[in-house]
């Protein structure tokens, strides 16, 4: 089933309660190296290399980041998609369309 040894011993880890990796700061353990190695960069590395260019706030990854600035366009949309009768708001137009023709308002937008 597995070309090298060393695969299989690999797998045998995923099966195995042995968490032979611990983090030096905080002592959770852990079952693989490259997952201790993400958890300190993550949680204990406090360099903080990509900045939000709209707020200003800074984070340890690219990821967290990209997932940031997602919920600034978010906001914006919902600022922009408002509707004018009760002030609800919508993620894109498509949807305050289907809402405001509820209101029996479409031609004031």
């Amino acid at each position: 089933m597995f070309k090298h040894p060393c695969k299989l011993k690999d797998h045998l880890i995923v099966h195995s309660l042995d968490r032979p990796w611990k983090c030096d700061i905080c002592e959770r353990t852990f079952k693989y190296k490259r997952v201790l190695k993400h958890h300190v960069k993550m949680v204990h590395d406090k360099s903080r290399d990509f900045l939000c260019d709209i707020c200003g706030k800074t984070f340890g990854n690219r990821r967290n980041c990209v997932v940031h600035r997602k919920r600034h366009f978010k906001e914006f949309n919902l600022l922009r998609n408002r509707c004018r009768v009760c002030g609800e708001t919508f993620l894109n137009k498509f949807y305050l369309k289907k809402h405001i023709i509820l209101h029996g308002a479409y031609n004031e937008y």
